[in-house]
């Protein structure tokens, strides 16, 4: 069968522009849910990373759905020589719809790094956040450390306070805020909180540079779209 040139060109040129629409919409569908509002809520009691050897994280939990985590205590490595806790807990909760709340905390007791270097008593993250279509507000109140204690002596804290641990770490108290997540679609708010990060940037009895630690982490938000969207057939 004989095709004009012409012919088979738009024919080929209309496919492509049939599957671009198709890919862009595809596209644009999947950034539409992904963004979709709502609640989220995640927190865990205490994470830590060593370079060579991995990680571990202590009472991890996200919502949704709902969920609490009850680890008793923890060590990383086995012999707690980069930290142990003698309890750690933590919870999310979440809900969406036309009045959405989302919270999240975090608490770890009985705090030692580095074989007894720096020792904490309590830490303590709590979040909270909620939204409708007319307001939304976000918190980090009762987020708090106590008992922090370097090289044998007492520390004062505060939030976004630099603590020198040696010349071979650093940490970092209460790094907390909020953010709006209002759009023209939706109204929302953030809130999280970081009550202790530590970072080792130089090897110190057989801890590498790199080695990081934070105990007491958690992030709330509440979204709602100020339109209905319409269901996807």
């Amino acid at each position: 069968m004989f095709i004009i040139p012409e012919v088979a060109r738009l024919t080929t040129l209309a496919l492509g522009v049939s599957l671009l629409v198709l890919s862009v919409g595809s596209a644009s569908a999947a950034r539409s849910q992904a963004a979709a509002p709502g609640s989220i809520a995640r927190a865990f009691a205490i994470q830590v990373t060593v370079p060579g050897q991995g990680g571990s994280s202590a009472a991890s939990v996200s919502a949704p759905p709902d969920a609490v985590g009850v680890g008793g205590s923890f060590a990383f490595p086995a012999d707690g020589s980069v930290v142990s806790a003698g309890s750690v807990t933590s919870g999310a909760f979440a809900s969406r719809g036309s009045s959405a709340t989302a919270s999240a905390s975090a608490e770890a007791s009985s705090i030692t790094l580095f074989g007894g270097e720096v020792t904490v008593a309590n830490v303590t993250a709590r979040t909270r956040a909620s939204a409708t279509k007319r307001d939304a507000t976000a918190d980090f109140s009762g987020t708090a450390i106590s008992g922090l204690v370097v090289s044998g002596q007492a520390v004062a804290t505060g939030p976004g306070v630099r603590v020198a641990i040696g010349d071979w770490a650093h940490a970092v108290t209460l790094q907390q805020g909020t953010s709006s997540l209002d759009s023209v679609e939706s109204k929302g708010e953030r809130a999280f909180a970081s009550v202790l990060h530590v970072r080792v940037t130089a090897d110190h009895n057989g801890i590498p540079a790199g080695t990081e630690v934070m105990i007491g982490y958690a992030e709330a938000s509440a979204q709602v779209p100020l339109v209905e969207s319409p269901p996807v057939l």
